[in-house]
């Protein structure tokens, strides 16, 4: 096991010794949570089958939950003192026509556990035609996307934007 570590962290099996006589957590989740053969698979194939095959049921239930959750949190997000405070029209419409251009093209095939990364890069490349996306109102639509939504949460809006949002013109 320690091998398998060692490789997995990209450290000596001398540091593995002394991360684990440290008690670092990744040491102790590794070595409670997962195999030999997981650890060895992942390495080999970058995925453990017995992980990926199984969650399905879990990966809907959980999608189906945010789908369902997610219009509420981002209204109580978009509702939020700070966003009010900055700008009464600008973060929520650029918020909102960002959504709808990735709505209105072809379905992508993201990764759920790259989908904040992804979305995240369309904000910092977004641009307006009608202006307002300045540093300040940027950083504050990334922000609050960094701290309200999860990697699920930013997969499910990319994905179903229009059952989430509604669109542009309504808000």
């Amino acid at each position: 096991m320690k091998q398998s570590i060692s490789k997995l962290l990209d450290i000596s099996e001398r540091s593995y010794y002394t991360w684990k006589k440290e008690n670092r957590p990744i040491i102790e989740f590794l070595e409670k949570y997962f195999t030999e053969s997981d650890l060895e698979e992942f390495l080999q194939t970058n995925s453990i089958s017995r992980l990926e095959s199984d969650n399905t049921d879990m990966e809907y239930m959980l999608i189906e939950y945010a789908r369902f959750n997610l219009k509420l949190k981002l209204d109580l997000i978009l509702l939020k003192p700070l966003w009010i405070d900055i700008s009464k029209k600008f973060p929520k419409k650029i918020f909102l026509d960002v959504i709808s251009e990735i709505r209105n093209s072809p379905k992508i095939d993201i990764e759920k556990y790259k989908s904040k990364e992804y979305l995240l890069e369309k904000f910092e490349t977004h641009k307006p035609v009608l202006g307002g996306w300045n540093k300040k109102n940027k950083e504050l639509v990334i922000r609050l996307i960094k701290e309200n939504l999860s990697n699920l949460d930013c997969y499910v809006l990319i994905k179903y934007p229009e059952e989430i949002l509604p669109e542009s013109g309504d808000k």
